[in-house]
């Protein structure tokens, strides 16, 4: 079907009904644009929700209703939320109440930041020792607050065969979805996945994927069949930290087409060991290395 054919008939389909749509992470207008001619509006209290990290958007939308700015968790919300993240319904033990809600403390009430230190502290969720570690690094970081720091400690103790896997993330695109066979492949190909006699490549690198799951680092997008991961992706913070730290560390830079006008890859300014090179397939025959 064309383009045209699908918005006629997605149009069909919701005339005279009362609807819900969510459009969850909006970065640019158009992605509205292009769909709202088949949005009927029947006066039904049919709904459209879109929620997006750019406060300019809604600006851009001249037709555009309410607006709600998302706050930071306050009071004991932050607490609560990490309870549940690593207890489940679970009572949080007493030794541990009052190092868990100064360690919340230094998320400054952001949901992803506490996520990923629930991932970091459900690894040893009862073990006093761990937490006064992690509540010790937290408070010793102070150029970085927030999520950021988060996820940085999250970083620092991952163990070392792990770490390559996560950056390698960064080589691709935001908010892509990327199947789990695609990304093992090639982190075996890396070199990344160390075999073992007793499995193969396939079972451990699952097992390396699983891990960054149970670390809140990576979100499964589709399961297979028997559970497993079939598809993941990266949240946005998440990604721009994992590009940032792969270039810091040089070990990957992602080269935009844009990024060139020349269209010359210098090896001086792209010094890193890996280079993803973002662009069209027609395109791509014309960037050339600088000789």
């Amino acid at each position: 079907m064309s383009n045209e054919d699908l918005e006629e008939q997605l149009r069909r389909c919701l005339l005279k009904q009362r609807y819900l749509v969510v459009m969850d992470d909006i970065w640019d207008i158009k992605a509205w644009n292009v769909v709202k001619q088949s949005l009927p509006d029947d006066g039904n209290r049919s709904r459209i929700i879109f929620t997006t990290q750019n406060h300019h958007l809604i600006s851009d939308d001249e037709g555009s209703g309410k607006t709600y700015l998302l706050s930071p968790l306050i009071e004991e919300k932050p607490w609560e939320f990490l309870q549940e993240k690593i207890f489940h319904k679970d009572a949080c033990p007493q030794e541990l109440l009052e190092i868990g809600k100064r360690i919340v403390e230094h998320c400054e009430g952001l949901p992803l930041a506490i996520t990923v230190i629930a991932g970091l502290l459900a690894k040893e969720k009862k073990n006093v020792g761990w937490w006064k570690q992690v509540e010790a690094s937290l408070s010793s970081d102070s150029t970085t607050k927030g999520y950021m720091g988060a996820i940085e400690l999250s970083y620092k103790h991952l163990m070392d065969y792990l770490k390559p896997c996560f950056l390698y993330f960064g080589a691709f695109r935001k908010g892509e979805v990327i199947g789990a066979r695609k990304l093992t492949l090639l982190w075996n190909a890396e070199g990344f996945v160390n075999r073992n006699q007793r499995s193969c490549f396939e079972v451990v690198a699952k097992e390396y994927l699983k891990e960054l799951n149970d670390r809140s680092l990576v979100i499964v997008s589709e399961r297979s069949f028997n559970g497993g991961i079939k598809a993941c992706r990266l949240h946005d913070l998440l990604h721009k930290f994992c590009s940032k730290k792969a270039k810091d560390e040089k070990f990957l830079h992602v080269l935009e087409r844009s990024e060139d006008s020349d269209h010359i890859l210098n090896p001086v300014k792209h010094d890193q060991y890996r280079l993803c090179i973002h662009a069209e397939s027609t395109a791509s025959g014309s960037l050339k290395p600088a000789c």
